[in-house]
């Protein structure tokens, strides 16, 4: 479902798996870190090796540099690196690691 916000409302934030790349011999799994400006749908992607909360931290950091400001609002999905537990509409975030991201209040 489409829908529209205001300029420097809400970033949207997701993983993806790319396959692997082979250095040497051993073989290491290739994710991005995809953030959504949702005004105006401009995105920045980072590829890293790791989908830890220090690779979570730092890819929004180089995130909002690159867009110049954090928004008000973060929307995730149920990312490994924010989400330890969904049952139903309760969702039981990362406590304490999640300092950069704050759940919306209404969950």
């Amino acid at each position: 479902m489409r829908f529209e916000s205001l300029p420097g409302e809400q970033m949207q934030i997701d993983w993806g798996h790319f396959g692997s790349l082979l250095y040497a011999e051993t073989k290491r799994k290739l994710y991005a870190l995809a953030v959504l400006e949702a005004y105006s749908r401009m995105l920045y992607v980072e590829f890293t090796h790791s989908q830890n909360q220090s690779a979570l931290h730092q890819g929004l950091l180089n995130a909002f540099i690159f867009f110049g400001g954090s928004p008000k609002e973060i929307l995730l999905d149920n990312m490994l690196t924010a989400v330890i537990e969904r049952q139903g509409i309760r969702i039981l975030f990362h406590q304490g690691k999640m300092a950069l991201i704050q759940k919306d209040p209404k969950i």
